[in-house]
């Protein structure tokens, strides 16, 4: 139905998953046409239109997310990276660390914080980040690369060790590492 603002919504998610980001940003405002009070569509054209390129609008959607729902883990986590990539570290962090609160078992926040935390060269605190990431997400050979990396940078070979049985499952020669 052309009229169903949730089919809209939908159909913006799985453009963009497809790398259709221009479809899905006139899909997901389409939704907003038709249900302007939908704090979800806010933080999803945020996504796409940081997707884009398009910083100041994404940042602006995304606020207009929060402004609608302030218990919206998502729209703080996208909100996050939106910063970041303006170049306002200690903001994005705060908004990280905002969808964390709000939703503990947030994988992708978990994630996101931890590579915050690296570039700041606090690499302990990152590899908990990544830790915390690692008990909620199903996408676990990503996390444990960054988590090996950073072990590879402390030098801290003892604690890499307990990866090494990820590394079999996922088929990776630890010589290559």
């Amino acid at each position: 139905n052309p009229n169903l603002a949730d089919a809209h919504l939908n159909l913006g998610c799985i453009l963009i998953a497809q790398g259709e980001p221009k479809k899905a940003e006139l899909s997901t405002l389409r939704a907003i046409e038709l249900k302007p009070n939908f704090a979800n569509n806010y933080s999803n054209l945020g996504y796409i239109l940081k997707y884009l390129g398009k910083l100041k609008e994404a940042e602006l959607s995304t606020r207009k997310a929060i402004e609608l729902n302030p218990n919206l883990a998502d729209a703080y986590l996208i909100l996050g990276t939106i910063l970041i990539e303006q170049g306002e570290l200690k903001k994005g962090e705060e908004s990280t660390r905002k969808a964390i609160n709000l939703k503990p078992d947030h994988a992708n926040a978990h994630f996101n914080l931890g590579k915050i935390l690296r570039d700041k060269g606090q690499y302990e605190s990152a590899i908990s980040s990544y830790k915390e990431a690692l008990k909620y997400s199903y996408e676990k050979d990503f996390i444990i690369a960054e988590i090996l990396k950073l072990l590879s940078l402390m030098s801290d070979w003892d604690s890499a060790s307990e990866y090494i049985p990820f590394l079999d499952k996922l088929g990776i020669n630890q010589s290559s590492i």
